[in-house]
């Protein structure tokens, strides 16, 4: 049996837990290499539990020259269209470290992070010496009449403990991807710098771009050119004074298709990170209607203008009686648009019609309307 198959798995699970936070990264694994596929023995921040030499950055050379460390995977032609890159998990910055039983490469320990950045020589070097350490581990196991480790069982009693945890939060995970699938419009989120991070379904039916151009664009390019220093201004609005906007912009899309959205964005914080959390709604149908209002409205001035009609129109709430200018024609004064109190209304009749009678009977048919 390969030394590696005896490895208890909750050691290599604390060398994985050390590793990530050597490195402040969210996720990670320790993997074995056998017959052409990558098998994770264990991992943090990752669903899948082997990866085909299609998707493993390991089968595809990674290593052939010894450990790899990629600061922005999106930047290098190599790396931009790799599943892990273009697709879930969508890593910007990923490292792997060949585990060795001898001279033969038998694992990996890989670390992905979805933002780009640099390790720095202290992390590299930490994940030289775990990497180092889990070599060695093999190397113990591998040996003849290797026993055992008591704590090891131990160690593997608890982690069956924390897959059990691990599968709830695997589920919520998926849970929360499903409410951001279905929510009522486009939403992304998007680095302090407007690279995007993530973004739904919508998003990209909106903008009409493939997932790896939507990875390597920044929010304020999907607008058109003269919305775009808006859309630039209300990110660093949202950034610099942590407050949330909304702004209606035009969203350009890969057909150039052109269609007004309302964007609104708020400051979060991932990680340490300061990122935007946005969403967009289609207002195509909302400016239609506002058009459709603005040109009935223009139409009915233009009617009530020419029919010389004196038109009056009764707030009850407020007991305040709008008149317009031909109104003021009929009292004999110069034509204009006016508002009264009800109160003055009521002593306008004129000649028999002010007499108690006439005045009461307006004064009953008024508290009868307020009263409706």
């Amino acid at each position: 049996m390969p030394g590696h198959a005896r490895v208890a798995v909750a050691v290599l699970e604390d060398l994985l837990r050390r590793a990530l936070e050597a490195c402040k990264a969210p996720a990670g694994w320790i993997s074995f290499l056998e017959e052409g596929v990558e098998r994770l023995a264990a991992g943090r921040g990752v669903a899948f539990g082997e990866l085909p030499a299609a998707r493993s950055f390991a089968l595809q050379g990674a290593i052939r020259n010894g450990a790899l460390y990629v600061e922005d995977a999106l930047a290098e032609a190599r790396w931009r269209g790799h599943p892990l890159v273009a697709a879930g998990p969508r890593a910007r910055m990923f490292a792997v470290v060949p585990l060795r039983e001898g001279e033969q490469v038998v694992g990996t320990l890989t670390l992905l992070d979805p933002f780009p950045r640099r390790l720095g020589r202290t992390e590299r070097t930490a994940l030289a010496n775990l990497a180092a350490l889990a070599s060695a581990r093999l190397e113990a196991r591998a040996a003849p009449g290797a026993v055992p480790d008591a704590v090891g069982e131990r160690l593997e009693a608890e982690l069956r403990r924390r897959q059990g945890v691990e599968a709830h939060l695997e589920a919520e995970r998926e849970l929360v991807q499903v409410l951001l699938e279905n929510l009522g419009g486009a939403f992304f989120l998007c680095g302090a710098d407007g690279s995007m991070l993530r973004w739904n379904a919508a998003f990209a039916a909106a903008v009409g771009h493939d997932e790896a151009a939507i990875g390597t664009a920044r929010i304020a390019s999907f607008f058109t050119a003269a919305d775009r220093p808006l859309v630039d201004g209300a990110l660093r609005d949202v950034l610099e004074r942590e407050r949330e906007v909304a702004i209606e912009a035009e969203v350009a899309d890969a057909a150039g298709n052109v269609r007004p959205y309302l964007l609104t964005a708020r400051p979060v914080a991932l990680g340490g990170r300061r990122c935007v959390l946005g969403m967009a709604r289609d207002i195509v149908m909302r400016r239609r209607n506002e058009q459709q209002m603005a040109r009935a409205k223009e139409r009915l001035d233009l009617a009530l203008a020419g029919s010389r009609l004196a038109l009056w129109d009764w707030d009850l709430a407020n007991r305040r009686v709008y008149f317009n200018e031909n109104w003021s024609k009929l009292r004999g004064e110069a034509p204009c648009e006016a508002t009264h109190s009800l109160e003055d209304v009521l002593r306008w009749p004129h000649g028999d019609d002010a007499g108690p009678g006439a005045l009461a009977h307006s004064r009953r048919s008024a508290q009868l309307w307020l009263s409706l």
